[in-house]
């Protein structure tokens, strides 16, 4: 009777984790990844795409898949959004951040960035039409006190 019980719990282990990491190494999902990743236009949007993970949660996969609706509906309509700088600028703000002081040439993508989520932001929140990618526009910041300071100091 014990060798059956752990019959059953090695059945059901395999069923859930075990299961589903092997789904996710046959569907070859890191080769996935790696292709979404060449994709990106900058090096954070590439580390995004390498950190992808499949989901499990069915919200999780409806609002996945709503995204990806709503998203291409905007592209088909002529939307774009802007990204920002290519260059990785994490350091400079790091050090800002730590009350370093930055040069001219390392503002310059910070205050690409702001102007960037400006345009992101006013161009979202207009596609009402495109409930949840309008709904992300109150999630980026208006950034355009800081565009207009890093301006002022170039």
């Amino acid at each position: 009777m014990v060798l059956e019980d752990s019959t059953i719990d090695m059945v059901n282990e395999s069923h859930t984790l075990g299961g589903f990491s092997q789904s996710v190494e046959l569907l070859e999902f890191s080769q996935i990844r790696q292709q979404v990743a060449s994709y990106a236009r900058t090096l954070m949007g590439q580390d995004g795409a390498h950190a992808l993970a499949p989901a499990r949660d069915l919200l999780e996969i409806a609002t996945r898949q709503q995204e990806t609706t709503e998203s291409r509906q905007f592209l088909e309509q002529g939307g774009s959004l802007e990204f920002g700088p290519q260059e990785d600028f994490r350091e400079y703000v790091q050090r800002a951040l730590l009350g370093g002081l930055l040069r001219g040439e390392e503002l310059y993508p910070i205050h690409d960035l702001a102007k960037a989520s400006g345009y992101d932001r006013s161009n979202l929140s207009r596609h009402e039409e495109l409930p949840l990618l309008s709904s992300y526009a109150e999630n980026i910041p208006d950034l355009s006190s800081l565009q207009r300071a890093i301006s002022a100091a170039i």
